[in-house]
């Protein structure tokens, strides 16, 4: 008696490879990447930090020997320039840069640096793996002296606005006590350091 076997053949998909800057996770899980999977396997994927899917989360095989769809890539982040950074006129007293080259200028990682004029300070920001930028765009502030020291014999004024008073470039003139005479300038300017120039003294006036 003659008996006939027939052989049956496995459905099985390639393995697929993980994305560039990326993971893949496959059920079940084989010991082997040039193993392939077989018919109803699930594939997921995910990125590292700083790195957004594009495309499925996850792909199946299927009966034909085929993944229901094409692997998904990892595309680096990007941050909204328009929301995030504004352009140089919208930095009073400063400038703005945010590098030479437009493809990666606002991708993760990349610093948004700013530039106030003499006299001003501000820090930059950098872009996080979330899409936003660490700070909101920031504003360019004048320097402040701390109030100059009084004068021994003699009397100082920087003013009367309390807001401008001791700013950058603001002057305090200084004036000596009868008897006395100016040694030094008769006025002072806040500089760009946040320190006054050189600051006068009284002394008493020789009797000839």
């Amino acid at each position: 008696m003659c008996t006939a076997t027939q052989q049956v053949n496995k459905i099985t998909c390639p393995a697929p490879e993980a994305p560039k800057n990326g993971h893949v996770n496959c059920t079940p899980s084989l010991l082997s990447s040039r193993s392939r999977f077989p018919h109803n396997s699930v594939c997921t994927f995910s990125c590292q930090e700083g790195y957004v899917l594009q495309g499925v989360v996850s792909m199946a095989c299927t009966d034909s020997g085929n993944w229901t769809v094409a692997p998904p890539t990892c595309e680096v982040v990007q941050c909204d320039k328009t929301v995030q950074c504004p352009a140089p006129p919208n930095l009073h007293n400063g400038a703005v840069s945010y590098g030479d080259d437009p493809a990666t200028r606002f991708s993760y990682e990349k610093n948004c640096s700013f530039r106030c004029k003499i006299g001003y300070r501000m820090k930059g920001m950098a872009c996080t793996d979330s899409g936003n930028w660490t700070i909101a765009p920031p504003t360019c502030k004048g320097v402040k002296c701390s109030a100059p020291p009084p004068l021994p014999n003699g009397a100082v004024s920087c003013g009367d606005d309390p807001a401008t008073r001791f700013s950058y470039e603001n002057n305090c003139t200084f004036r000596c006590d009868i008897g006395y005479q100016m040694k030094g300038p008769e006025s002072v300017t806040c500089t760009s350091a946040a320190q006054w120039s050189d600051m006068p003294r009284c002394e008493c006036k020789r009797i000839k």
